[in-house]
């Protein structure tokens, strides 16, 4: 019986949205790390953020329950991201990789403690200013931490990408809802 439990407990944790990414990196200490692939893994999160946000914009409007069943799915997609790369910051770069002794730890913490406030921003807003200024967060902590300006390989280039366009067509989206709105006061008024 109590096997059965422990084997239940273990499979609802590891079923949990963030359990598995949160227990990705081991803390046993393995010393095997790959800063590469966590910026990369918080630029693709930014960019699923910024996606989000252009999707709460086209689907704010709707008013039908499938609308607002996907509404729902793409606000819990961004925060599920945004949390994901503030766990990244949280239990890999400030419990194990950004040190004490280095002599740019400080502004290590300060970049670290960046991201964590533009992920926390992305979260109470659907303004795609947000994940561009996460994604600026995210580059100046590679700044910080690695010493150098970040070289945008293939994936990094693409979030990049994507975000930008998030933003730019977000942007359109409000421009034309605004002048579709002035149309219809317009005839209302007539």
């Amino acid at each position: 019986m109590k096997t059965r439990f422990m084997l239940f407990a273990a499979a609802l944790i590891m079923s949990l949205p963030t359990a598995g990414r949160v227990l990705a990196h081991c803390q046993v200490p393995c010393g095997i790390y790959g800063d590469e692939r966590r910026f990369e893994e918080m630029l693709e999160d930014t960019q699923t953020i910024a996606k989000a946000i252009t999707q709460i914009k086209e689907l704010s409007g709707t008013h039908d329950a499938n609308g607002h069943n996907q509404l729902a799915r793409w606000v819990s997609t961004k925060e599920a991201h945004a949390s994901n790369i503030q766990e990244i910051i949280g239990q890999y770069f400030l419990a194990q990789r950004i040190k004490s002794d280095k002599e740019n730890y400080v502004d290590q913490l300060k970049a670290a403690h960046g991201v964590i406030v533009a992920a926390m921003k992305c979260k109470q807003s659907a303004e795609p200013a947000t994940a561009k200024a996460l994604e600026e967060a995210i580059h100046d902590l590679y700044r910080a931490y690695e010493g150098k300006e970040p070289v945008l390989g293939e994936a990094e280039h693409a979030a990049t990408h994507a975000v930008t366009t998030a933003v730019e067509a977000a942007h359109e989206a409000h421009a034309e809802h605004s002048h579709e709105a002035g149309h219809d006061h317009e005839h209302a008024a007539h």
